[in-house]
């Protein structure tokens, strides 16, 4: 696939410099990554433009996948996340059990349960990767298809890592939204 570098910025003399992501949305799905605390400057971006009413009209959609590690912060930010848009935009949570291997907190939070009902929110499970290949992959930085050949994996190893890919897979097909 084709990357691009973009820039979200609350800087009105470089408030362009994002604009190329909807650009090459009008011809394929685009998929962009996002840091966590960039929610007010893409907010601003998205509505300065208008940018859910402009994707209607040129057969673009969007929905924000939004990786949480469980954390308090990560919780705060998806809420602020779901608000934002209402429901003019899907939202998926992904909760990332690399990081958080309890979610029982966000389960049973009755607000942000009713958030996740009232806007239809998709939850999917990320699987955890197994340390050793983990630390091992990011210490090579390996892609995936790299690390599958990768010569210090034995076979169980290997297994593991498409074990978890497998279940990655799912979890994201899941969703129904990369259809």
């Amino acid at each position: 696939g084709l990357c691009q570098y973009a820039v979200f910025t609350e800087n009105e003399k470089q408030a362009d410099r994002a604009d190329r992501i909807f650009e090459m949305a009008i011809d394929s799905p685009v998929i962009v990554n996002l840091a966590a605390q960039s929610h007010r400057a893409v907010f601003d971006w998205i509505e300065r433009n208008q940018l859910l009413e402009l994707g209607a009209e040129h057969g673009v959609s969007f929905c924000k996948w939004f990786v949480c590690n469980g954390g308090y912060d990560s919780l705060n930010l998806f809420t602020q996340s779901l608000t934002s848009y209402d429901s003019r935009m899907q939202h998926i949570l992904v909760r990332n059990w690399g990081v958080c291997d309890d979610w029982s907190h966000v389960d049973e939070d009755e607000q942000l349960q009713k958030l996740i009902k009232k806007y239809k929110v998709k939850v999917v499970n990320f699987p955890k990767l197994a340390y050793k290949e983990r630390n091992i992959i990011d210490r090579n930085r390996l892609t995936f298809v790299e690390a599958s050949q990768y010569k210090e994996f034995g076979v169980l190893s290997k297994q593991r890592l498409a074990n978890f890919l497998k279940a990655a897979y799912a979890a994201f097909d899941s969703t129904g939204a990369l259809k």
